[in-house]
């Protein structure tokens, strides 16, 4: 049994008619349905114009995994079946054409009709069918590109469309016909007003449920039939989205239809792109896509005089246009594609209305998954994502493979996409932010520790959860998932992923996955277990990141690395700038930079890492954590020496942390670095371990958690 998606093409809505009856027929798939509804009608297009959308369109499929295709538009049956079965040998691909034997069969006078665009009915191949099986037939072939517009609109009954279908009719009734073969999937929705004018006694015929048929038959044939109880249905239009979804969910009377717009074009060439944000990733997607021919545009909320300096001098130096300032925003509709930032959120006004009036919304990690040739390892969590990312990066490249490593961490994918090969690794690093919209899933997802992070930009936590999971929801039974089984979010996810599913943990042992027991990590897989290392030779501090030390090993072993390579890079690897590093040894006291932690949990973890006297500094700007568990590991830690608050955040930590009862000494009001450095060197002693881990934002004191770890290192430097 296979549970991978059949992928309908059609140009615009018609071939829902098809989708209708697959559904009926066949009810425990999944469909993916694409509309090139930008192009319609096809019946007015050259056979070469029609044959690059139709490549496009299998491509885009083909990327979702599907089992089976069915080409539901006539005209690209007729033009480029056969070469595009030429071109992708390695799936089905069904065409469909006018049902002229059946309409034979059923034919009591032997004069039969077929309506079709004009292309179709111009066509050799119709003309072939024609030759072939209606001999004895009088046959009135008509051709028309002027219904297809009507049902793009959703105009299925009224004046204008009865006017329009009479002038076509009316050559059918001269004749005399008493069927009718419908030679366009747009027309099945016109069934009603086609009897209505023909009357009852004309049989109107369509090539759904041949198709239907002919598409069990295959799957029958290769044993690729679903066994799901609960199939997914997903649209994807090349036009207007809002629009599509209106008009199929008119057609289909249902509510349910909500269609995706995406760009099938890999080149971007001569279309106007809005870029929102001059940030690193901003100027990546600006770069990438001014090489591939786009008229690009820079939008950001911030005045030129608060724009990073070399950023804005780079942006010149491309020529890029720029609009900033508080209207930034003002003028989408000028643009054709809009390149979102991670950190703008998708449901502001301006992209709702954008999006409404046939605009298309993506972002750099979107473009990237749709172009990137190779297999994406892609990893997510509320932390640990860098560390595991390298980890897993450190991995592939000690057994030779060619991988890049990119996202959160390292460079823009855009930035090395053209580099890239079918035989490429890209390990990523992904945000919530990033998986926000995404519509496609890495080959290999990694979920790490997942708790509460960025309640100021999602509204809670379980639509921060939610992104996360858009990691997993789009995989393929040949797709691998790696999951966190110590925390609850991150274990619950495997029923959101059709991939093979392994585990990691440092509590308990896994059916399949790695785990820590006794000091030692294993790997379990297909029942056998492997030592991999004793836990006292890893060189990355902490116990959390035996987590992520975990995910890296499984991850490394499905992408085929060895455990001789994975075992070397776990004896090297000394960990990430800002992530528990440690800064220096002055008189016997130990200073690590832990600056990355953002989060109650991390600081936890970091707080775990160590046996020795602790000088906790603590605070910086608000995340809306919760800091009550942070408060019960601290209350109950018994190596905590002090804990200096800092930032806006420190009254609120205090409250809920409830840390001043204790016998931890508390030290507060140090308003920068300097100071903070300097009373802990008024109570730090040998042995003791002085923990930079905020568990807050830094914005207020410090640019950003890079420049909160360098004045720390600075100021430690000096002592």
């Amino acid at each position: 049994m296979n549970d991978q998606p059949i992928g309908i093409i059609d140009s615009g809505v018609g071939g829902l008619s098809i989708w209708q009856k697959i559904a009926l027929n066949l009810p425990m798939e999944s469909i993916v349905y694409l509309a090139d509804s930008k192009n319609v009608p096809y019946g007015n297009k050259t056979q070469a114009q029609i044959y690059k959308f139709v490549k496009l369109m299998v491509e885009f499929l083909l990327e979702r995994k599907v089992k089976i295709i069915i080409l539901a538009c006539n005209t690209a049956t007729v033009f480029c079946l056969e070469k595009i079965r030429e071109d992708f040998p390695q799936i089905p691909i069904i065409g469909t054409v006018p049902v002229v034997k059946t309409a034979v069969e059923k034919t009591k006078n032997k004069k039969i009709g077929i309506l079709s665009t004009e292309n179709t009915a111009n066509s050799n191949y119709q003309k072939n069918l024609i030759e072939m099986f209606a001999d004895g037939c009088e046959v009135v072939n008509v051709g028309t590109n002027e219904l297809v517009p009507f049902v793009e609109r959703g105009e299925i009954n009224g004046d204008k469309i009865s006017m329009a279908l009479g002038k076509q009719l009316e050559k059918f009734k001269n004749q005399g016909v008493d069927v009718i073969a419908l030679g366009c999937t747009h027309f099945p929705f016109l069934r009603d007003i086609i009897t209505k004018n023909m009357g009852e006694k004309v049989l109107i015929l369509d090539s759904g449920d041949a198709i239907a048929r002919q598409a069990k038959r295959v799957l029958e044939n290769t044993n690729n039939l679903s066994s799901q109880k609960n199939p997914s249905y997903s649209f994807f239009t090349t036009g207007n989205s809002d629009k599509f979804s209106k008009t199929a969910s008119l057609l289909l009377k249902t509510s349910s239809i909500k269609a995706e717009a995406i760009v099938l074009e890999n080149d971007f060439a001569n279309k106007k792109i809005g870029v929102i944000g001059l940030g690193i990733e901003g100027f990546s997607s600006a770069k990438f896509l001014l090489k591939k021919g786009a008229l690009v545009t820079i939008l950001d909320g911030k005045n030129e005089n608060e724009l990073d300096r070399d950023m804005l001098l780079k942006a010149r130096e491309l020529s890029l246009n720029l609009v900033l300032g508080e209207n930034y925003l003002k003028n989408l509709n000028d643009f054709e594609i809009v390149v979102r930032s991670p950190g703008v959120k998708r449901d502001i006004s301006e992209l709702v209305d954008f999006e409404k009036k046939g605009g298309i919304i993506t972002s750099s990690t979107k473009i990237f998954f749709d172009l990137c040739p190779g297999k994406i390892i892609g990893i997510t969590g509320t932390k640990g994502k860098g560390t595991t990312s390298t980890l897993i990066y450190e991995m592939l490249k000690a057994q030779g493979l060619l991988v890049y490593l990119g996202g959160n961490i390292g460079n823009s994918p855009l930035d090395f996409l053209n580099e890239l090969t079918k035989d490429s690794w890209t390990v990523l690093e992904l945000s919530s932010f990033q998986l926000l919209d995404l519509k496609k899933s890495p080959h290999i997802a990694v979920m790490l520790m997942t708790t509460s992070e960025h309640l100021d930009y999602h509204k809670d936590v379980q639509k921060y959860i939610d992104a996360k999971r858009n990691i997993l929801k789009f995989q393929s039974p040949q797709d691998f998932a790696i999951l966190n089984k110590d925390y609850l979010s991150s274990n619950e996810s495997d029923v959101f992923t059709s991939g093979k599913i392994y585990k990691i943990s440092r509590e308990g042992e896994v059916e399949e996955g790695v785990f820590v027991k006794d000091d030692v990590v294993w790997l379990k897989e297909h029942g056998e277990k492997l030592t991999v290392v004793d836990v006292s030779e890893v060189l990355l501090p902490g116990k959390h990141n035996l987590e992520n030390i975990g995910a890296a090993i499984m991850a490394s072993v499905v992408a085929g690395v060895s455990l001789k390579n994975i075992i070397k890079v776990l004896r090297e690897f000394k960990g990430l700038e800002h992530r528990l590093e440690l800064v220096r040894v002055v008189s016997g006291v130990r200073y690590y930079d832990d600056s990355f932690s953002t989060t109650p949990e991390t600081a936890i973890a970091a707080i775990e890492a160590f046996e020795s006297p602790e000088i906790l500094i603590l605070g910086g700007s608000s995340k809306g954590s919760n800091f009550s568990e942070l408060g019960h590991v601290m209350r109950s830690a018994k190596n905590i020496k002090a804990v200096i608050g800092i930032g806006e955040e420190w009254e609120r930590i205090k409250e809920q942390t409830r840390i001043t009862n204790s016998n931890i000494l508390v030290i507060e009001g140090a308003k920068d670095m300097k100071t903070i450095i300097s009373a802990v060197q008024k109570i730090a002693e040998s042995d003791d371990v002085v923990l930079l881990s905020p568990a807050c934002a830094s914005f207020g004191m410090f640019k950003d958690y890079k420049d909160r770890g360098n004045q720390f290192k600075e100021e430690v430097g000096k002592l």
